[in-house]
């Protein structure tokens, strides 16, 4: 994924720690973050296959989802623009993840009207 925002020339960090949940990029000049997470850990499609865990296993998962939801809550209330992106889709194209991003940049760069 990184490689593919610098092959576009967007600029960014990585992994800031005063922000909630660490995000793994903050797109310099812009006001979007973007989490990359597993889909396991992360509980994509929970619903469809929680079924299959033990009670340890479906309790870690919750309080993952529960707290990613207050962790994007509080970002947004700060301002920010919170793009996630699941592992597998930019396993399958990550062209198309790192265009999503371009996309949000444009949208939300500093100065911008679209706010």
């Amino acid at each position: 994924m990184f490689a593919e925002l610098e092959k576009r020339g967007i600029k960014f960090s990585t992994h800031e720690a005063n922000l909630a949940g660490r995000p793994d990029i903050r797109i310099d000049q812009s006001d979007v973050l973007v989490f990359i997470d597993g889909d396991f850990w992360h509980g994509r499609r929970y619903d469809s296959w929680k079924h299959k865990l033990t009670t340890t296993w479906s309790v870690k998962i919750e309080n993952n989802i529960r707290r990613d939801r207050r962790q994007r809550a509080k970002l947004r209330r700060q301002g920010w623009y919170v793009l996630r992106l699941w592992g597998t889709d930019i396993l399958k194209d990550p062209e198309k993840c790192a265009e999503k991003i371009l996309s949000m940049q444009r949208r939300f760069s500093k100065g911008s009207n679209s706010k």
